[in-house]
């Protein structure tokens, strides 16, 4: 009588804790380091219009990014266990997903309008 191990559900595992603990790097990061970080890309540029994506990276953003993936993390983790047997499992954990990230650019972005039309 042996125990089987599912190597995929592991991996699975495996990764939303490696997730938990990149939130937890990014929390102490952003205790550690007090500079800034501002990214900008054109996604489109007329000859009197253009649309730039802009991302502001500081020590309060990095902290409440590496908040959230902790907190979504350890969601994912809790429903792996209990929905995984669920019919519509993936669509939930796509849409939570999908929510995750819609909160990081709510931190990072530092542009209103850009974030309303994103």
């Amino acid at each position: 009588m042996g125990y089987k191990i599912n190597l995929n559900n592991l991996k699975n595992r495996l990764a939303l804790l490696r997730l938990v603990g990149l939130g937890y790097f990014l929390i102490l990061i952003g205790r550690v380091r007090r500079t800034r970080y501002f990214f900008e890309v054109v996604l489109w540029e007329n000859s009197c219009l253009s649309l730039r994506f802009r991302v502001l990276i500081d020590r309060v953003r990095i902290i409440f990014s590496g908040t959230v993936l902790v907190i979504s993390g350890r969601v994912s983790i809790y429903c792996k266990w209990y929905m995984e047997t669920e019919v519509y499992y993936k669509r939930f954990i796509g849409l939570v997903w999908l929510f995750v990230l819609s909160i990081i650019f709510m931190i990072l972005i530092p542009n209103l309008v850009i974030l309303l039309i994103g």
